[in-house]
């Protein structure tokens, strides 16, 4: 952010954000740092890296089937690739 001012993200993206914190209580600099990769959709489960992780342990988290519909509408709408990270701006 600068100088306090507010992010600016459009409400389809904030909604998302949103839904993933909700679904699985990570902080947003967790959240920054998901990819793609980070989610197995079919599986439904998320899994942030321990080098990102709040207390520094790898942790695989389930999702709801809504959760994982929403990710990949969101992932193949907006065409994003397994290794980009769409929300890293969160952590600025």
């Amino acid at each position: 952010r600068n100088g306090g001012d507010k992010m600016e993200i459009d409400g389809e993206t904030r909604a998302v954000v949103y839904a993933v914190a909700l679904g699985t209580g990570f902080r947003r600099e967790e959240i920054a740092t998901l990819t793609p990769r980070s989610f197995d959709l079919k599986g439904k489960t998320v899994t942030i890296e321990a080098k990102r992780a709040k207390n520094r342990k790898a942790d695989t988290l389930p999702i709801t089937a809504e959760l994982a519909a929403m990710l990949a509408e969101y992932f193949r709408k907006h065409q994003i690739k397994a290794t980009v990270r769409p929300w890293q701006h969160l952590s600025e």
